[in-house]
């Protein structure tokens, strides 16, 4: 069922899809068992997602996709348990399955929550082009390709991580 609810003043709904379209801060929670959230704010704009029990499931594609350069903060809320299913893709270049959670920018994971993460078939975990942060919660992640991929550096300051790539 779709039960997911999003806060924030830059959110639209567009078919199966959650379209972020300004920077600031959203609050992401419930259940979508085929759906996506997709941040499409301005490059010079950063957008902050607090995931606080949240549980998305993409059918085809990323479940959390950023384009362009802007900087993309996740925030697990404290004490909250948060999963991400990425879906089979693949376009006309042939390109092979993206990750679960893909930006074109830098990414900053933090808070005292929990992130399961689930690639789809030949996909990877996480995918940041800029640097990805590490920083604090709990993160769990299954992937058919790369469990963690960074376009610049990669840097884990804490938090529990455990990375399973077959």
């Amino acid at each position: 069922g779709q039960q997911a609810e999003i806060i924030g003043p830059g959110a639209v709904q567009e078919a199966s899809a959650v379209m972020i379209r300004e920077g600031g801060v959203y609050r992401l929670s419930g259940t979508a068992e085929n759906g996506s959230v997709q941040v499409c704010a301005p490059d010079a704009q950063t957008v902050k997602l607090i995931l606080d029990g949240l549980s998305l499931c993409s059918k085809e594609g990323p479940a959390l996709r950023s384009t362009g350069g802007g900087k993309l903060i996740l925030t697990l809320s404290a004490g909250t348990a948060n999963a991400l299913t990425g879906g089979a893709y693949s376009d006309p270049q042939g390109q092979s399955s993206p990750a679960a959670l893909q930006t074109d920018g830098a990414l900053t994971l933090n808070g005292g929550g929990a992130l399961s993460i689930q690639s789809a078939p030949q996909g990877d975990g996480i995918t940041a082009e800029g640097r990805l942060l590490l920083l604090d919660g709990s993160l769990q992640i299954t992937a058919a390709g790369a469990g963690l991929c960074s376009g610049e550096a990669l840097y884990a300051a804490g938090g529990f991580f455990t990375v399973d790539s077959l």
